[in-house]
């Protein structure tokens, strides 16, 4: 069992002393050159990247609530905008052509009102007196005393 230790211990020491024993090949101990920067005082200014996502506090979505050309947009992405900025134009002749119609239509109820008011004050005055009459006349045939006195319809009191 000692046979088997003391190989490998013997082993171990010849290849130490054959390495320590062994001479530079250029012929000697040789100083070797070392090269020296000076140091100097800077600035410097320190990159760091990190990887991470960004989000805006408020965000919108923009939905058109009319159809239409659009003219323009009054915007990129990611611009800042505030409440009652113009973001898009879009063609606007269709909606001032409803406009218009819508107008005229609202012209023509008007004067077809005026018209049918005209006709009801002028009806009732026509039909007034007769009716006025026939009540009288109607009272008079079931035997009914008549409640006022009638005037001419000329009498101005």
């Amino acid at each position: 069992m000692t046979k088997r230790i003391i190989i490998p211990v013997f082993a171990c020491i010849t290849v130490c002393l054959y390495g320590c024993g062994h001479k530079n090949a250029a012929g000697g101990n040789e100083i070797p050159e070392i090269q020296v920067a000076e140091a100097i005082t800077d600035s410097l200014t320190l990159y760091k990247s990190y990887p991470g996502t960004l989000s805006a506090t408020n965000v919108v979505e923009v939905v058109g609530r009319v159809n239409g050309t659009l003219l323009s947009s009054n915007f990129s992405a990611g611009d800042l905008v505030h409440k009652g900025d113009v973001l898009f134009t879009i063609e606007s002749e269709t909606y001032r052509n409803a406009v218009a119609e819508a107008e005229a239509q609202l012209a023509t109820a008007k004067s077809s009102n005026e018209y049918a008011t005209r006709q009801t004050y002028r009806c009732r005055d026509i039909f007034q007196p007769a009716v006025g009459a026939a009540r009288i006349l109607h009272r008079a045939v079931r035997g009914e005393k008549p409640r006022h006195r009638m005037r001419p319809a000329h009498d101005p009191s």
